[in-house]
């Protein structure tokens, strides 16, 4: 057996290794990883806090958003 064989992608053990590491155009993923972190966390942190102070769970707020997504995708399919 080679040792390509847990990659589905056929890659060598040192490319898995550089992707999966993030070696590979690490200096932009950084620097889009600060700033949208830095971003999202100042807008999301104080609608989360609310949330938590109401006692809604983590699931519910997966299962609303996933109702809504179905609802949505549903009414803007074309009729017929």
């Amino acid at each position: 057996m080679s040792s390509r064989a847990g990659d589905p992608l056929g890659r060598p053990p040192a490319a898995r290794a550089r992707v999966e590491t993030g070696e590979i155009g690490a200096d932009r993923k950084a620097m889009l990883n600060k700033y949208a972190r830095a971003f999202f966390t100042r807008v999301l942190t104080p609608f989360a806090a609310l949330l938590l102070r109401w006692g809604v769970s983590p699931d519910a707020v997966t299962l609303i958003g996933t109702a809504g997504s179905v609802a949505v995708s549903a009414g803007v399919l074309p009729p017929g």
